[in-house]
């Protein structure tokens, strides 16, 4: 591949620095980083690319080593997009240096593949930029574990008309209009040997997609929706450290149960219940629930369905033992007994014990979705943790009198290298002790569906529920394979709901960010995706993609919102996304394989025919020179 790695196409003749291709790429990489957050100017990316695809329009590549300066311009992009990796702890930001190395790549292999194809194989700037783009972002999604933050689409986010179009081939299909006028600009002002007919094919082509993808996005938007669960979503505000947690319990705990215990208080005022004894809520915490149920626009009774807490919220234990536990002589408990203390202690958070109901706690809502870590002890030597979210309702049969269900867990199934588990550990375990992530977690086994009682909106109906936890909901493929396993079960998910923990970030960025992939999820899916995030966002997000409610950044909130669906789609339907999976990203993918493919072969052929040319010349090559025997 002598365009991508011997760079035989670098222009020898001197320039001028802001003419080389490090001042391009870089250029490049500042304005699209302008584009995301936190400085969220948004309509820079439609022109941020234009840099890096003058560089796939000039005969020559600019200055010297052009490839390595495209790499430096990634890493320098992805070092200011993901700048918040640094926040959690030291090796967190070493991981970050190393993935923001990796991303880096997709620099110069978009521009090198994509010079193969427009240079050589004569084929159109548009169509090949835009197919190489999304075949990259598609790749990202998978390679090592997947990283789908930050793809171009993402800075789209508020043009619902435009982002319709994920339904049909995720955030990449998005990418790929996005940057397709760029790349007929950059074919117009820099491709020699251009003709008006091909600017003017390519031109349709692309006005054509642009105009369909928003006339079909203007029509999607008018869909009516109905509401079919009503739900509250707690977001406390805590920042995420790796010091030891046992003098976070109380704290945590404290601000989670203050901001519900408020909820409750305002809700069961409201509907004039009889609150005789029972101890008020702190001030502040009132006052958010209050702005709550002020915010909202009831229309009916007074009560939730369903009440969130987000992703290790619950900092209690929750243990279970393996039927071959064998007890330690100093265990006070069976293992059994702790077993049931542990998950009597959970629901004691939420449902007063009998003898206390009537004096000090209000009626609660119907149903609870907390994150939790919990733990299955094989012996005194080995036990497996899992990042959870537990589950479970209380069925009214009088005013103080209620049937508890059984706890359900959903374990995480998609676990975050470096943060919840080492890469290589099995092998290696000593890489833990160099990691403040302690022994790692196991990562769950399947989907879960969650069936929630409909009180608040029609009285007995049952919604299906479809947990997911933190990153999860950042990768597409791993909510879209959720959706297709609890369908091929008969259990397709009418909600989704994210519990996140992003209180590692400190309110920086990352938590926009977060918050865009849910938007991308909702619309891919066209089911509503509610989210529930320590220190922000807790948001609801439509099945079209707009975000109805949404959690203040970095602080406490309340929000109680509705789980909206579409309401002439039947709840098994699957959306072309879901069943087909991001066909124009795998048939860029394709492109990009194909390119390198046939470089290799051309590469190999041409080292065979330089071996068989120096060898019947009866000399040696070096260095492209002929040496006399």
């Amino acid at each position: 591949m002598d365009d991508i790695i011997a760079q035989s196409e670098a222009s020898p003749l001197p320039l001028r620095w802001w003419q080389g291709t490090l001042a391009h790429a870089l250029l490049g990489s500042l304005l699209l980083a302008l584009s995301f957050p936190p400085a969220d100017l948004w309509p820079l990316a439609w022109v941020a690319t234009l840099p890096w695809l003058r560089l796939i329009a000039l005969p020559h590549l600019p200055g010297k080593r052009p490839y390595a300066a495209l790499y430096l311009a990634g890493f320098v992009h992805w070092l200011l997009v993901l700048h918040w990796l640094r926040l959690p702890h030291w090796t967190t930001a070493s991981v970050g240096v190393l993935l923001c190395a990796y991303l880096a790549a997709y620099l110069p292999l978009f521009v090198g593949l994509s010079r193969v194809v427009v240079q050589r194989w004569r084929w159109s700037l548009p169509l090949t930029a835009a197919l190489v783009w999304m075949g990259l972002e598609y790749l990202r999604q998978w390679f090592l574990t997947g990283f789908s933050m930050a793809c171009l689409a993402h800075t789209q986010y508020r043009w619902l008309a435009l982002i319709q179009a994920a339904e049909f081939g995720g955030a990449t299909l998005v990418s790929g209009v996005v940057l397709f006028p760029a790349a007929w600009l950059a074919s117009a002002l820099w491709l020699p040997g251009i003709t008006r007919q091909r600017l003017t094919f390519d031109g349709v082509i692309g006005g054509g997609i642009f105009a369909a993808a928003l006339i079909y996005g203007f029509f999607e938007l008018q869909q009516p929706l109905e509401s079919v669960l009503r739900v509250a979503l707690i977001q406390g505000s805590y920042d995420t450290t790796f010091a030891p947690d046992v003098d976070r319990i109380t704290p945590v705990m404290e601000q989670y149960g203050g901001l519900t215990k408020a909820l409750y208080f305002e809700l069961n005022h409201i509907a004039e219940y009889e609150l005789k004894r029972i101890p008020q809520p702190r001030p502040e915490y009132r006052k958010l629930a209050k702005a709550a149920l002020a915010n909202y626009k009831w229309n009916n009774s007074w009560a939730v369905d369903l009440l969130v807490w987000p992703e290790s919220s619950y900092r209690y234990p929750m243990v279970s033992f393996s039927p071959n536990f064998i007890q330690p002589r100093d265990m006070k408990m069976t293992p059994q007994e702790f077993a049931r203390a542990c998950k009597q202690r959970f629901k004691d958070e939420f449902i007063a014990p009998e003898s206390q109901r009537d004096k000090d706690w209000p009626i609660p809502p119907l149903s609870f979705l907390i994150g939790m870590e919990r733990s299955h002890v094989h012996s005194s030597e080995q036990s497996d943790r899992y990042n959870s979210a537990a589950f479970f309702q209380t069925l009214p049969v009088s005013v103080h009198s209620y049937g508890e269900s059984e706890i359900q867990f959903y374990d995480k199934c998609h676990l975050v290298p470096c943060g919840e588990f080492m890469p290589f550990a099995d092998w290696f375990p000593w890489i833990y002790q160099l990691s403040p992530v302690g022994g790692g977690l196991q990562a769950g086994k399947e989907a879960k569906i969650l069936e929630v009682l409909n009180f608040a909106h029609d009285r007995g109906t049952i919604t299906r529920i479809s947990p997911s936890i933190c990153y999860e909901n950042v990768m597409p493929q791993v909510i879209r394979q959720q959706i297709l396993e609890l369908h091929a079960k008969n259990e397709t998910p009418d909600v989704l709901v994210n519990i996140s923990n992003d209180g590692w970030f400190f309110g920086s960025s990352e938590l926009d960010l977060h918050l865009v992939c849910g938007v991308f999820r909702a619309v891919e899916t066209r089911r509503p995706m509610l989210i529930a995030a320590n220190t922000g966002f807790s948001a609801a997000i439509d099945p079209l993609g707009r975000i109805t409610a949404k959690g203040k950044r970095h602080e406490p909130d309340i929000l109680i919102v509705d789980a909206e669906v579409l309401k002439n789609r039947d709840r098994n339907w699957l959306s072309s996304y879901v069943l087909y999976g991001e066909l124009p990203g795998k048939l860029g993918l394709l492109l990009c394989a194909a390119v390198v493919a046939l470089q290799i072969v051309a590469w190999r052929r041409r080292s065979r025919a330089e071996e068989q040319g120096s060898g019947g010349a009866g000399g040696t090559i070096q260095a492209g020179v002929k040496i006399d025997e």
